[in-house]
């Protein structure tokens, strides 16, 4: 569980989070010490939710756990903690992450506009894309 990049839960495991862990004396009720998403994993656990792999076909991240420009460097002096602690080995550069990645960890609101800006605005002469993002309508 990487709460810092955000967690995905099915609906069944919602409500077995609400309705099984968390009511007064469950096993999720109790303020355990340490960073939510480690007891978050903890409580999944006790209450047998399972988590499942997120990666992509190519084995690349959809929940990336570092910042964008930690993503891209190969020095874990930054962050010693993430090769031990995380269950897959992660991958560095552009290999990084999925083409359909879901969130970032560390994405303050300037890099956020910076990334819309790059992904959904600016177009690089000679790409020719399959969707034009200027045929969406935002009005109801």
């Amino acid at each position: 569980m990487s709460g810092g990049a955000g967690y995905v839960l099915s609906r069944d495991a919602l409500d077995k989070l609400v309705n099984t862990g968390l009511p007064a004396h469950a096993p999720c009720s109790k303020r355990g010490k340490g960073n939510e998403d480690l007891q978050m994993g903890k409580c999944l656990e006790s209450i047998g939710v399972r988590p499942m792999d997120s990666r992509d076909l190519y084995s690349r991240e959809r929940f990336i756990p570092l910042a964008l420009t930690n993503q891209f460097s190969v020095d874990f002096k930054k962050h010693p903690w993430e090769p031990t602690t995380s269950y897959y080995k992660s991958k560095k550069g552009f290999d990084c992450c999925s083409d359909f990645a879901i969130t970032f960890h560390g994405i303050d609101p300037q890099s956020m506009y910076l990334l819309d800006a790059f992904v959904y605005h600016i177009r690089p002469y000679g790409i020719d894309y399959k969707h034009d993002p200027s045929s969406d309508s935002y009005e109801q």
